[in-house]
């Protein structure tokens, strides 16, 4: 599937906006009375009082118009992710369901619509299903339309999809999808070559191509051509970049050169849209990443959206793209349909984002009971599907299990490993230490490290370590949650995993502060963010900036600095 684009063939028509909503909707797919407004989109959480603890089902409806489309048009209906599960209809028909949530849904209405006015239905859960393939997690679950709607109009013979895979060589294999036609052409970077349509496939050196990376992002626009007998009928432009990833014994090498990730582990998150898609907030947050001198991120623990990775592709983040299986216990993985829907998961993912350069590593799931028996099969069958789509790509387990403990880290190419010693304790580990004892917290991490790499020939990213701190809290005695601590903490942390060459990279958990479920440990969420949930920085972001950029100051500009 195609992102909608406009181009001298195709016209996108936003749907975003001001939709109306109402719990309940005595006859599905009917035009209903509203409750209110809710803005599309974002999550529902934060607009309303009464939907703030809302897991149930939401109904929107949203009204437009457009004249009559010409002859031999197409019109598609994107909704391109919702949570968790969304049921849609317009003027009064079903389009269909949806039930991995996250993804992108696309429908022909071209039939459906009516130049007097169109009524556009979706029914959202907020809460998964049984046997749905997104695990859970400390973060709030929000629910509602959390990325753009949209109507596309394209011609009846078009380009449905598009592969390209490259190489820092300049190697460019395509693959692709369209509904007719003739012959394909192709122009990138000055240089122009064709196939037959119907081949579906072809490839190509590029020659005096620059090697995309987090110094240099260089992207180039790969303009794809539709013939039928000699007229164009349908055109698609898309920007890759020429880079080559691998794993080498315990090494990341892009472009054949060692590299070592530098950064974040993030939330789509912040004040009244939760989840919503907002580009203002999306280049702040690059923005400040950067500053830190960061290069990496890991979508954890779900797949973000589009336009978080378009970003990523021009500004030069290494990007781990994560799937949803987030904390499954092992009855969960040994579950037939849920092992069923994560396969169903990995081929939406994989298609949505294979083409951007940014995405180096997928992560098959997030802090799941590897150590248990049930967790072999369901990595297998997990691991398998994502080498099927994506041979190239090397892949990414992160779990909190010990060495030599879990049944799964075989199946990944890169090992990440979550630990919090300092901050929390673990008494079913054995290993004493008081919380906020940091001498004893970087043993233990030493001591921990040297058994993964006496056990595994593998890279391993230190893949979440962080401290919660309540922004203007301070002490002089090394307290928790004060902003002292939670500097002090990542410096000594970040100090240790430079030191160590059998490190391939670290992941502050977090960049910001992010809401939660309600727990004792969470004063109004998660606090273990180095910038607050408005993006203010903490004591600790001065001092992770100065840790990996080796810049002296606070990195300010004061007025008239420029």
């Amino acid at each position: 599937m195609l992102k909608p684009q406009c181009n001298s063939h195709r016209f996108v028509i936003s749907l975003n906006g001001v939709w109306e909503y109402a719990k309940s909707c005595p006859l599905p797919g009917k035009e209903f009375v509203p409750e209110g407004r809710l803005a599309v989109p974002a999550s529902w959480n934060e607009q309303h009082n009464s939907l703030y603890h809302h897991k149930g089902r939401v109904w929107y409806q949203y009204r437009f118009s457009l004249p009559e489309l010409p002859e031999g048009k197409r019109a598609l209906l994107r909704f391109s992710g919702v949570l968790y599960r969304g049921e849609f209809y317009l003027n009064g028909q079903k389009l269909g369901e949806d039930n991995t949530g996250l993804m992108p849904v696309e429908y022909d209405v071209t039939e459906l619509l009516s130049a007097s006015g169109n009524l556009l239905i979706a029914g959202i859960d907020g809460d998964r299903y049984d046997s749905q393939a997104i695990g859970h997690g400390d973060f709030y679950e929000y629910g509602g339309i959390h990325r753009p709607v949209t109507l596309e109009i394209v011609n009846a013979v078009r380009i449905t999809d598009l592969k390209a895979e490259t190489s820092a060589a300049g190697s460019l294999k395509l693959r692709w999808q369209t509904t007719g036609g003739d012959k394909i052409r192709f122009t990138v970077n000055g240089q122009e070559f064709s196939f037959d349509a119907p081949a579906g496939a072809g490839e190509k050196t590029i020659s005096g191509i620059t090697p995309w990376s987090p110094e240099n992002p260089k992207l180039y626009t790969l303009s794809a051509q539709l013939f039928e007998q000699n007229k164009v009928c349908d055109t698609f432009d898309l920007k890759t970049g020429f880079r080559t990833f691998e794993v080498s014994g315990r090494d990341l090498l892009l472009n054949g050169r060692k590299c070592r990730f530098d950064g974040f582990c993030r939330h789509e998150d912040f004040y009244i849209i939760g989840k919503g898609v907002n580009d203002a907030l999306n280049v702040r947050d690059f923005e400040l990443m950067k500053w830190c001198g960061a290069n990496s991120f890991r979508t954890s623990h779900y797949p973000y959206c589009e336009e978080i990775l378009e970003l990523a592709d021009e500004l030069g983040f290494l990007v781990i793209d994560e799937l949803p299986f987030s904390s499954l216990k092992k009855d969960q993985m040994a579950d037939k349909e849920l092992q069923k829907n994560a396969v169903i998961m990995v081929k939406r993912l994989i298609d949505r984002d294979f083409n951007h350069p940014s995405v180096v590593s997928w992560s098959l799931g997030n802090e799941c009971q590897i150590e248990a028996p049930e967790s072999e099969e369901f990595f297998r069958i997990v691991s398998n599907e994502v080498r099927s789509a994506d041979p190239n790509r090397p892949t990414t387990l992160v779990a909190f299990t010990r060495p030599g403990e879990d049944h799964a880290y075989k199946f990944a190419d890169i090992i990440g490993i979550n630990r919090y010693y300092g901050w929390y304790a673990y008494p079913q580990w054995g290993t004493p230490g008081e919380p906020g004892d940091m001498k004893r917290a970087i043993e233990l991490l030493n001591q921990e490290l040297d058994k993964f790499s006496e056990t595994m020939e593998k890279p391993f990213i230190i893949t979440e370590f962080g401290a919660d701190c309540i922004s203007g809290h301070h002490s002089m005695f090394g307290q928790q949650f004060t902003e002292e601590f939670q500097a002090e903490f990542l410096k000594r942390y970040i100090t240790c995993l430079k030191n160590r060459p059998d490190v391939a990279g670290m992941h502050i958990w977090h960049f910001a502060d992010f809401s939660t479920n309600q727990l004792p440990l969470r004063v109004q969420g998660n606090r273990k963010g180095i910038f607050s949930r408005n993006r203010e920085p903490k004591l600790a972001a001065f001092a992770v900036r100065q840790a990996w950029t080796d810049q002296k100051g606070l990195g300010l500009e004061l007025l008239g600095d420029e």
